[in-house]
C-alpha cells in the first residue's frame, strides 16, 4: 500500500516505541534516565524519540495559565463594545516580541477559518499585521484580492510597510496583490490627484470602495517632536494645532482622539489612505493590538465603532476595559461632545 505523503516515514516498531516512550515520559512522569533503564537503551536515545514523537503528532505540548481569565474578557469586550467577536490570548510578559506572535497567530486562525475565497481584503503596515501574515502558513488557497490600506509613510514605516504586508498576504493565500506606488502623505491636493491619476494606483485606490475584509493594526501616536520623518510630524503638528488637542491613536494613518472621534482636517486632502467611511463599508474589520502601551490607543479605536473584531492580550484586554469604566465615570457623554474638534 502506498504510503500518504503527509505520513511520518516511521515502521510501525517505531511508531509503537515512540508511543511507549511518550507515555511512560508525559503521563507516568518516569525520567529519561529511568525510561532508558526499563528499555535497555541509552538517555540520549529516550531524548531522541521524544522529539521524534512530537515532529510525527503522537505528542502534542499545550501550554495552559490556570488563572487565565480570556473567555470572560472577551465577552465582555464584546458586549463592551458592540463587537462581532474579540478574540484575548493568554496573558504574556508586557513584551512586544512576545505579544506580537501570540496576537498575529490568533488572528491568522480566525482569518483562515472564516475568510471566505475571493475577498476582497485590505491590509495595514506594522508588526502586528505582518504576523498575522506569516503564520497563515502556505497551504491554503482563498484567493483574496489584495490591497494596501494606505500608501509608504518614509522612515515610520520601514520594517513592515503595508504594500509589503498586504503582497505577503497575496502570495500565502494564492491570491493577487494591487500596489499604491505613493507615499501616504503627499504636499498638496494637485500632487495627491496626480499621483491617483495613474492606473495602477487609480485601479488599486478603486478598491477601498469595494472592501469586504479589512486588516489593521493599531499605532499609538508618540509625542511628535522626536518623530524622525519630518513630513509627518509636521503633519501631526498642524493636526493639533487645527484640532487643539493630542491624539492617541492611528488607524490607516487617520488620527484618532481620545473620545473615539477622527477629525477631519485640512491634512484629509493630502493623504492616501482608506478612509474612515471606507473602512467601515467593510463587513469585517479585524485590528489587533497588544501591550499596556497601546491600552488608551485600544480603547480610542474600539470608540470609534470601525472595527468588528478585536484581538489582543489578556492584561491589556483587562486594562482597556478598566480604563473605559474609569472613562465612563468621570467624563459625562455631554462633556465629550463638547469637547474641541468634530468627526
Amino acid at each position: 500500500m502506498k504510503r500518504p505523503q503527509s505520513e511520518p516515514a516511521f515502521s510501525r516498531d517505531e511508531i509503537a516505541l515512540m508511543v511507549a516512550v511518550a507515555e511512560l515520559y508525559h503521563i507516568h512522569h518516569k525520567t529519561q534516565q529511568e525510561i532508558a533503564r526499563t528499555l535497555g537503551t541509552s538517555r540520549s536515545k529516550v531524548s531522541r524519540l521524544l522529539t521524534k514523537a512530537e515532529k510525527a503528532g503522537i505528542v502534542e505540548v499545550t501550554v495552559r495559565n490556570p488563572y487565565s481569565n480570556v473567555d470572560s474578557l472577551s465577552q465582555d469586550l464584546a458586549r463592551v463594545f458592540q463587537l462581532e467577536k474579540a478574540i484575548v490570548v493568554p496573558m504574556t510578559p508586557d513584551n512586544d516580541q512576545l505579544i506580537t506572535p501570540a496576537l498575529g497567530r490568533a488572528a491568522a486562525q480566525f482569518i483562515l477559518s472564516r475568510m471566505p475565497r475571493s475577498t476582497i481584503v485590505g491590509v495595514g503596515r506594522g508588526a502586528s499585521v505582518n504576523q498575522t501574515v506569516e503564520h497563515l502558513g502556505r497551504n491554503v488557497r482563498l484567493s483574496p484580492i489584495v490591497v494596501p490600506l494606505t500608501g509608504g509613510m518614509g522612515q515610520q514605516d520601514m520594517v513592515f510597510p503595508a504594500f509589503e504586508n498586504a503582497r505577503r498576504f497575496a502570495e500565502y493565500l494564492g491570491g493577487s496583490c494591487a500596489f499604491i506606488y505613493a507615499p501616504a502623505l503627499v504636499r498638496n491636493k494637485r500632487l495627491k490627484e496626480s499621483i491617483l491619476s495613474e492606473e495602477p494606483s487609480r485601479e488599486a485606490v478603486e478598491l477601498w470602495d469595494r472592501l469586504d475584509w479589512v486588516l489593521t493594526g493599531i499605532g499609538t501616536v508618540p509625542l511628535y517632536r522626536g518623530l524622525p520623518d519630518a513630513t509627518f510630524r509636521k503633519a501631526l503638528d498642524n493636526f493639533v494645532k487645527e484640532v487643539n488637542e493630542m491624539p492617541v491613536a492611528d488607524v490607516c494613518s487617520w488620527f484618532i482622539l481620545r473620545d473615539g472621534r477622527i477629525p477631519v482636517t485640512s491634512r484629509a486632502c493630502c493623504l492616501i489612505s482608506a478612509s474612515p467611511e471606507q473602512v467601515r463599508r467593510a463587513s469585517v474589520r479585524l485590528a489587533l493590538a497588544g501591550g499596556l502601551r497601546k491600552v488608551e490607543a485600544i480603547l480610542a479605536a474600539l470608540r470609534t465603532g470601525l472595527i468588528t473584531v478585536l484581538v489582543t492580550e489578556e492584561r491589556t484586554a483587562e486594562a482597556v476595559l478598566a480604563l473605559n469604566e474609569k472613562a465612563d465615570k468621570g467624563q459625562s457623554a455631554v462633556e465629550i461632545g463638547n469637547s474641541p474638534a468634530s468627526a
